[in-house]
């Protein structure tokens, strides 16, 4: 039995075909889930599904233990499905089904073995592939890109940390920065960013002599989109606002073994 989200709303729908190239995933390696590392090819991130996360997946799991409610998919939900889910013992998988896989009004020529090539036409289709997104096995829930998912699963956006709205105005009225009125999306990465600073004890953007060192340390960087007056970086647009927080993270620098100047778009401190 295969189970379908449709778009915008947790609303389930039953699909009665078989998907047998639709399997678990091999997850060798995996991390847990930290928004500023970047996965190897084999790499697969991880959360710990805790008690007041379990929602997110028995949505999905209630599906198939109440599997007699459900409708089958009609005309209408067809064009907002937006995730295809298989259980296979107790383990989920998940595709989720993006603009790239819908087919509309589409010509392939099919070659069936021995016969001639035919012209089939697809008015409304959606490609499943042997792709896994997310896979779900004992109280871990498996990926390799968070933004392809968090529209999959309940208050999953919990476990990625961005800056709230309290702390971007905390943020804009220091005296450190000018920020644009206009500039009023500061953007994802920038939020998360703005977060981690705000997360790490050793950044103080009010303290004076943290301030100071930010202001001789962006002259080495001439070359980037710094702007500053009277002792305040101007910020007037994400890109501005990406540089700033990169030069209070510690994310440009100059490479010890090249003297190369360096752009990080993560890091990780090492711990003792």
């Amino acid at each position: 039995m295969i189970v379908v989200k449709l778009c915008k709303v947790y609303e389930y729908r039953e699909l009665s075909v078989k998907l047998d190239d639709f399997i678990i995933p091999n997850v060798l390696n995996t991390i847990k889930f930290d928004a500023e590392t970047k996965l190897e090819e084999e790499e697969w991130f991880y959360i710990e599904v805790d008690q007041s996360h379990k929602k997110m997946i028995d949505n999905y799991s209630d599906c198939f233990i109440n599997s007699v409610s459900l409708n089958e998919v009609s005309d209408n939900d067809f064009s907002n499905i937006e995730v295809i889910v298989k259980q296979i013992d107790t383990n989920i998988i998940f595709q989720k089904i993006t603009s790239s896989k819908r087919i509309v009004n589409k010509s392939i020529l099919k070659k069936p073995e021995d016969k001639k090539v035919e012209m089939n036409t697809i008015d409304n289709g959606i490609e499943i592939t042997s792709k896994i997104d997310a896979y779900y096995s004992e109280d871990r829930l498996y990926f390799k890109n968070f933004a392809i998912i968090k529209s999959m699963f309940e208050n999953i956006e919990d476990f990625y940390r961005e800056a709230t709205s309290s702390e971007v105005f905390q943020f804009k009225a220091l005296s450190l920065v000018s920020v644009s009125e206009r500039l009023t999306d500061l953007g994802t990465r920038n939020l998360n960013m703005l977060a981690i600073v705000n997360d790490d004890d050793e950044i103080d953007l009010s303290d004076s002599h943290f301030k100071e060192k930010m202001l001789l340390e962006y002259q080495k960087y001439s070359e980037l989109d710094f702007e500053v007056d009277n002792q305040q970086f101007i910020i007037n647009s994400k890109k501005q606002l990406n540089i700033f927080l990169k030069l209070a993270l510690g994310r440009l620098y100059e490479n010890p073994m090249t003297r190369q100047k360096m752009e990080a778009s993560s890091a990780k401190k090492i711990h003792k």
